[in-house]
């Protein structure tokens, strides 16, 4: 599953790359160019994301992120954290479940 944004004159704004496994999409990849960063972007790619995986059949996503910064992030669109681990003290893995 890919899911990306561009601007009118085709410049790439951001993306999401998922993939299924049984009824869960596994978030892998969740990029925003910086010039929109805070603009709401990233939350819209999240939402399309997990519109089409609800139509597949999906009933859950997983995301798990390396980014202390992405943490608020998912907290915002309703992702719980469920794991963590301090694979680097500097910047813990997390992991991340959403039921859709």
């Amino acid at each position: 599953l890919g899911v990306y944004l561009r601007d009118d004159a085709g410049v790439m704004l951001g993306g999401l790359i998922a993939n299924r496994k049984a009824n869960w999409l596994c978030i892998k990849y969740l990029w925003v160019s910086e010039a929109s960063r805070g603009s709401g972007l990233g939350g819209e790619l999240m939402r399309a994301a997990e519109k089409q995986a609800r139509e597949e059949g999906c009933r859950h996503v997983l995301v798990d992120t390396f980014s202390f910064q992405a943490l608020p992030f998912y907290q915002k669109q309703g992702y719980i954290p469920f794991g963590e681990q301090d694979f680097d003290e500097d910047c813990p893995h997390q992991w991340m479940k959403k039921e859709i």
